[in-house]
Formats: C-alpha cells, structure tokens, sequence
C-alpha cells in the first residue's frame, strides 16, 4: 500500500486509491496482509508489515495485497512475491507496466502461479501518504497480478469494475 515512486523514484509515500483497493477488498473478503504499507494501514488489512517491520524478510498468507515501494528496492520486492507465490499464497500485486522489457520482472512477475491480471483504465492517481490528497496523474500505467486464484469468475467480476481482465491459463517461461 505505502508505494515510494515518483518520476525520480524518491522516497515519497503515496497510497493505493480506493478505487483499486474496493474491488481487491471485496474480492478478499478484506484484506488479510498488506506486506509493504504505513503505520496508520490505509488499506485497513488485519495484518501490515511496515518498512520498519520489513516485509521482505516475512511470510506472506493468503489474501495479500502488495504495492511494492517502486524505486531500485522494486527488484526484491518482485522476487519476494514470486517467493511467496510459488509456495502457493493468493497474492494481488500492484505493479507498474513499463517494466516488462527487464529480466527479472519477465522472471518474476511471469510465473507458473500467476492467474490472470487486470489492465486498469486510466493512470492511477495515488495518495499523497503525507497530505492525504490525490496527487496528479502516475507517471506510469499500472497493472494488477493475481497469483493462484482460487475464485476466477469472481476475480474477474470484481475487477473488471476497474479494467479489462486477463485470464492466464498457462504460464510457460522459454528462456536461451
């Protein structure tokens, strides 16, 4: 939930809009762990784990919500999720989509337990974690990744509020 990015990649804090947290709350039932959020857990899950607190170094559960810090920090991040996902967790990422020439998020993003994703209309206007306001425009288009979904039809229908949605029936990595 707390996402650190900005053109620069600075250390700003900038929160998930609601728009994209109703339809992963519904789907969840509510969010069960944010791995990544503020002290005052904006997105209102049961457990968070603050930079403080480290996520990186936690287990994950089901029903995790992540919005990675997106500064050079988003590499382990990504490989943390891919970690927890292979183990089988049901996991929705907020990830941003101009990344996908890298190797390592083609590595981890694009695994065996991803599901399907959601291609959300419009830039995100995230919230200024420090002003409470919504700031201008991303500078980036986001995505959100859902791994090992256990509820298809109702990923699908709790999404598509916000996007159009991908259904990921196979994932076969070829690599040279």
């Amino acid at each position: 939930m707390a996402n650190f990015v900005d053109k620069k990649c600075e250390n700003i804090e900038w929160w998930t809009p609601g728009r994209v947290i109703a339809p992963i709350t519904a789907y969840f039932s509510g969010i069960v762990l944010d791995p990544a959020t503020a002290p005052s857990n904006p997105t209102k899950a049961e457990h968070f784990f603050t930079k403080e607190d480290n996520g990186l170094l936690r287990n994950w559960d089901d029903g995790t919500f992540l919005n990675p810090p997106y500064g050079p920090e988003i590499k382990d991040w990504i490989e943390k999720l891919r970690e927890e996902a292979l183990i089988g967790h049901e996991i929705i990422a907020l990830l941003p989509a101009s990344r996908w020439e890298q190797h390592y998020f083609q590595r981890c993003v694009f695994n065996e337990a991803l599901s399907g994703f959601c291609l959300i209309r419009k830039r995100l206007q995230f919230i200024d974690g420090n002003k409470g306001e919504v700031c201008k425009s991303n500078p980036y288009a986001s995505l959100l990744y859902g791994y090992n979904i256990t509820q298809w039809d109702w990923f699908r229908d709790c999404l598509s509020m916000i996007g159009t949605v991908v259904q990921v029936d196979d994932v076969s990595i070829y690599e040279e």
